[in-house]
């Protein structure tokens, strides 16, 4: 794997933004880093047919004390474009996970938006190491074949041995960008707290399986494997 960097750049007042491409054995990865390398990472995952500049209204809200890494899956953004022109979500975790232990990111909380969510779901599944909490935010697209992901009322979320659900008082049912401060609000804290208790419990801890969004937030399970994961509408 080889990396090269380019300039900071500034979008639209945002913080200066650090913007590399890393060079996986299967194609060019894009990503970009703000704020300070030693505060707690915020790992920032896009959905189908969008890039790292959908996180754009959120990133300066972010970034006041954490690290923010977003990175454009292949086949998308500034990435490459995969081989065979497949996109399976496994292999993009897979790539993730490659590109932080690249980047040498200690542990991190994973936001997944839209079907992001489900390639975040994959890393931590995959990589508990890596992920010591998860954000999904309007997760998608519909999984009808596994309930964790059907469109469900909150009480489905018990289906997942172990989890707990809190859903989150004063927040409704808008799209992350039509409210990025609402979206983004719960999020630092959030970060904050797991990236406090990673350190002391250390990664093998669990999977903190959480939904931090306009709609709600479920709890956690402390076994690894994919009964950790959860969906969120």
């Amino acid at each position: 794997m080889t990396v090269s960097g380019g300039g900071p750049q500034v979008d639209g007042g945002a913080e200066p933004t650090e913007s590399s491409t890393l060079s996986l054995d299967d194609g060019d990865i894009h990503v970009c880093q703000d704020s300070p390398r030693d505060a707690p990472a915020l790992l920032l995952v896009h959905g189908s047919a969008s890039s790292t500049r959908s996180w754009d209204p959120l990133v300066p809200m972010l970034t006041g004390s954490h690290h923010v890494i977003r990175i454009d899956l292949l086949g998308h953004g500034r990435s490459a474009k995969p081989a065979d022109r497949s996109y399976p979500l496994p292999d993009q975790a897979r790539r993730v996970g490659a590109a932080l232990d690249r980047l040498g990111v200690e542990p991190a909380v994973v936001v997944g938006h839209s079907s992001g969510g489900v390639a975040a779901t994959a890393l931590a599944e995959q990589r508990p190491d890596l992920a010591t909490a998860l954000a999904l935010i309007d997760i998608g697209p519909g999984r009808e074949d596994d309930r964790r992901w059907r469109s469900s009322s909150a009480a489905d979320y018990h289906a997942v041995p172990g989890a707990k659900v809190e859903l989150l008082p004063g927040l409704g049912h808008s799209p992350m960008l039509d409210d990025p401060p609402r979206t983004a609000t719960p999020l630092p804290a959030f970060t904050t707290s797991h990236a406090a208790r990673s350190r002391t419990d250390g990664p093998n801890d669990g999977l903190q399986a959480d939904r931090t969004t306009p709609y709600g937030r479920t709890g956690r399970r402390r076994t690894g494997g994919p009964d950790d994961a959860v969906r969120a509408d």
